[in-house]
């Protein structure tokens, strides 16, 4: 019960989405596909073996996919801390295009 769960402020919107809403992107193998591989938000739970986290935390959030919502939980091995003097806009464009 690694997981957290944030509310999405910010969704980054970068190629691998473009490329998917064409249809183009080999990882989607099922429709319909829930897009988003990074976002910014607010932890709003955590699971109980979660020691790095607290509700009320702001985050960067990464995952393959199904960031695109109101709501997601994850592991929290894909949430990383946001800087104080960030914004959720800086924040959710952070991972895909300066990560990979």
């Amino acid at each position: 019960h690694n997981e957290v769960q944030v509310k999405i402020v910010t969704a980054g919107v970068n190629f691998a989405e473009i490329i998917a809403r064409m249809g183009a992107y080999p990882p989607i193998k099922t429709t319909p596909t829930v897009l988003g591989y990074e976002a910014a938000g607010v932890i709003s739970a955590v699971g109980a073996d979660v020691e790095d986290f607290a509700v009320g935390d702001r985050v960067i959030a990464v995952h393959p996919f199904e960031l695109y919502r109101t709501h997601c939980t994850i592991s929290a091995d894909f949430v990383f801390k946001m800087p104080a003097a960030m914004t959720f806009a800086e924040a959710a464009a952070i991972p895909v295009q300066y990560v990979t």
